[in-house]
């Protein structure tokens, strides 16, 4: 049984190559249609890869647009917010100023009225004494 074995191993191993069979027209056309396809796909896919690419460059374009628009819209808004701050401390301070003032005057009124016109120097004080 080994010499059997032995003499079929090396009958495979002397047998010539098979030779190759004959290709199948009919694969043949199948498959030339297959990559004619794919690469009619491929030519598709990039078309529309350039459309998207082309209309995404345009709304990055308008968007970066926009965002500057914005930011310039806000630094506009935060130096007129700064003015009115600004002029809202003055008016605060004016306001407080006056107070003060009318609050001396008042005092000075008071003053005249009870009798004592060393305080009664002013005009106005003077006048509203009267």
């Amino acid at each position: 049984m080994r010499i059997a074995s032995l003499a079929l191993i090396g009958l495979i191993l002397a047998a010539p190559a098979a030779a190759a069979p004959a290709p199948n027209l009919q694969a043949l056309s199948g498959q030339i249609t297959r990559e004619a396809e794919l690469a009619d796909q491929n030519r598709r896919s990039e078309a529309l890869n350039v459309q998207i690419n082309r209309a995404n460059a345009e709304v990055q374009a308008r968007n970066a647009a926009a965002q500057t628009a914005f930011e310039a819209q806000l630094a506009a808004y935060a130096q007129d917010k700064a003015a009115y701050d600004a002029a809202l401390a003055k008016h605060a301070a004016e306001v407080a100023a006056y107070q003060a003032a009318q609050a001396t005057w008042k005092r000075q009124v008071a003053a005249c009225q009870a009798g004592d016109v060393a305080g009664c120097a002013g005009d106005a004080v003077a006048a509203a004494a009267r």
